[in-house]
């Protein structure tokens, strides 16, 4: 029955009990709150951050960026209001100290001097119960404002904000303290903030690596701002991960993201999926998809038409990624015993089931050279400039300059310099870039960035004990109508004007100190360059140019394209991975020629029947337990379904040793 009387009908009150914000804000570890003021303070353009504890149960955080001023003050005291000033920034959502007073601590005290205020500093504090009570009850308070002096700002720059957290527990097992957290913090964070931050007064621990920091910073045509960092570990800790960023901090482990992206996730290269491969890749164009907890991206980032283009820029960085980490990933081994051990299996496959080929860079009618690749891109938003090489002694004079965005909002007044592997002494930072001194042989790197921004730069050059004029590179490997970029390094070293010759296959377009070649016949081609005055000083490069496909090979009702790697992760001589859900996909199988039992197989000459009993294991593996799962309903089945794999196997493996004779 429905009452017809307004008057008499209670009206619902909406409310916000006790105990709200502990629930919403508790439980968080104490890493993940520590990298959450961490990217605060690079918000607040923080160049310097230091952590540590003042006896065993106070916290405290410093910086040296701009302060709090009034807007941040009001955003750092509030829930869901961001501390954030820019779009680029990271307080996205306002719940940093939150997680940290609500997880860990009783009681939160804040010191700042902010940069719109110069001659002022504020404090004020909150517990946790306060501070939910002046939240139900919308209460305000007023901080304290004191004139700055060396007893309200006892610290060496004019500006920055300081916490203390007051914890609740200080001897739970969760706060992590000294080398521990140390350690924690190097391996989640980019390499450069060893530069920025400390613990307990001492810098990050330094990684030690297997080949060399891959570093690129690119204003992408479709993109936007991409930075990437990534380097592989002597020792991989368990928080040593690729994690995807939208800021200059990434949380995300990429996996997550590649499980978001759709199909086209199956076309992101291998080497990208390696446990081996740690660092970040940011890419602020996919803030949007970023979920508040850190760690997993919303779907939708598969329908955003930008997808593509990052798949296709990582397709590009990829083989000198492999490069710099020292990864090889290629279609076919270069060990004589392995390919042909391939060869032999390849034939197998073939003799058993029929051969397949297919011609993934299209049919055979190459683009013009002189077409145009992509269209026109901004440049850079920051840019540096210098010579390749340097002799101990020489000056080493670095030129920035900011484009685009970075040079309408910031100024070189914002930028960060590192330096901590320039192999050089001296360093002076000027207003149009930065000069120092060459001092070690070996590879120096410096890089630069604006704080808190997806902004940054980084180069590279060598440090020698004599400058001679060289190419870039004096041997290559390339496919058909791919470009090749090569340099003349040291041409002050030459006589006369620089001279480009060029014999065999493609295509040569010198410009001064660069040329670019591109062939669209496979082939061999010799690169000559030398001085007109004295042609004897010269660099040479040999570029090897291969057909552009790759085989597709059929193992009973399945198409795979085959792979090889050369790098041991705990993974069987053959793995299958899925391509597609429908008839037609093409799935990946790679050879692990550093698997378990390969190296002996291959010094007993028994490989290609190694590898054909492990391709038929895979295999009956992969079509029942990947393709065809919905098979197994329960426990009782995991018998039943256990002998059909190795039923299915000695099928398979009996077909292709029948097919060999």
């Amino acid at each position: 029955m429905t009452s017809k009387n307004p008057a008499s009908i209670r009206p619902i009150t909406p409310s916000l009990g006790e105990g709200n914000l502990k629930q919403m804000f508790s439980g968080k570890p104490f890493i993940h709150c520590l990298l959450e003021m961490i990217k605060n303070s690079r918000d607040y353009r923080a160049k310097l951050i230091a952590v540590f504890f003042q006896g065993r149960d106070r916290f405290v955080a410093l910086d040296n960026g701009r302060g709090m001023g009034a807007k941040n003050r009001d955003g750092f005291a509030s829930v869901n209001h961001t501390t954030a000033t820019s779009r680029d920034q990271s307080g996205r959502f306002g719940s940093g100290t939150k997680h940290m007073l609500y997880s860990h601590a009783t009681q939160v005290e804040v010191l700042t001097a902010p940069e719109e205020e110069p001659d002022w500093v504020y404090r004020f504090s909150f517990t946790t119960e306060s501070y939910e009570r002046m939240v139900l009850r919308k209460e305000q308070f007023l901080p304290e404002r004191m004139p700055k002096t060396s007893q309200t700002w006892p610290h060496p720059f004019p500006f920055g904000t300081q916490i203390v957290y007051t914890l609740a527990e200080p001897t739970s097992r969760g706060i992590m303290r000294g080398e521990k957290l140390a350690a924690e913090l190097a391996s989640r964070l980019p390499l450069k903030f060893r530069d920025i931050l400390t613990v307990d007064g001492e810098p990050l621990p330094e990684k030690k690596l297997v080949g060399r920091q891959f570093v690129l910073n690119e204003n992408h045509s479709k993109l936007g701002p991409v930075s990437v960092e990534l380097y592989r570990p002597e020792r991989r800790r368990s928080d040593d991960d690729l994690r995807m960023a939208v800021v200059e901090v990434g949380e995300t482990p990429i996996r997550n993201v590649f499980r978001v992206m759709g199909d086209v996730s199956d076309m992101v290269p291998d080497v990208f999926r390696l446990d081996v491969v740690c660092g970040t890749i940011t890419v602020p164009a996919f803030r949007d998809y970023a979920n508040e907890d850190r760690n997993t991206f919303s779907p939708r980032i598969g329908d955003d038409p930008r997808i593509m283009p990052f798949v296709r820029f990582l397709e590009q960085i990829a083989p000198s990624v492999q490069q710099a980490l020292e990864i090889k990933l290629s279609a076919q081994s270069e060990d004589e015993a392995d390919r042909a051990a391939m060869d032999e299996l390849r034939e197998m496959i073939t003799g058993a089931y029929g051969p397949e080929l297919v011609d993934r860079d299209g049919p055979g009618i190459d683009p013009p050279v002189d077409g145009p690749v992509d269209p026109p891109i901004e440049p850079d938003p920051i840019s540096l400039s210098l010579r390749h090489e340097f002799e101990p002694g020489e000056e080493i004079d670095v030129k920035v300059r900011l484009h685009g965005d970075a040079a309408e909002h910031y100024t070189a007044n914002d930028l960060q310099w590192h330096t901590t592997r320039a192999n050089a002494t001296n360093i002076r930072v000027l207003p149009d870039g930065l000069r120092m001194t060459a001092n070690h042989l070996g590879r120096g790197v410096i890089s630069v960035d604006i704080p808190g921004t997806p902004y940054g730069a980084s180069t590279q050059y060598d440090v020698v004990a004599q400058r001679v004029f060289r190419l870039s590179s004096s041997n290559v490997s390339t496919k058909v109508s791919k470009n090749v970029m090569l340099l003349g390094v040291n041409v002050d070293r030459l006589k006369g004007k620089l001279v480009w010759k060029h014999t065999g296959v493609g295509r040569l377009d010198p410009n001064g100190a660069r040329a670019d070649f591109k062939s669209n016949i496979p082939g061999v081609a010799e690169v000559t360059a030398y001085g007109a005055d004295d042609p004897r000083v010269q660099g040479v490069c040999v570029i090897k140019v291969r057909p552009g496909k790759d085989a597709i090979i059929r193992i009973r009702n399945l198409r795979f394209m085959e792979k090889t790697m050369a790098c041991h992760s705990g993974m069987p001589p053959v793995a299958m991975s899925k391509g597609g859900n429908d008839s037609d996909s093409v799935h990946v199988l790679t050879v692990v020629s550093q698997a378990h039992g390969y190296k002996e197989a291959r010094e007993r000459r028994e490989l290609p029947m190694f590898l054909a009993l492990a391709t038929a294991l895979e295999y009956a593996r992969f079509e029942r337990l990947v393709i065809n799962p919905d098979d197994v309903v329960d426990q009782r089945d995991v018998r039943t379904v256990q002998e059909d794999i190795t039923s299915t196997a000695w099928e398979v493996f009996e077909e292709l040793v029948r097919s060999k004779k």
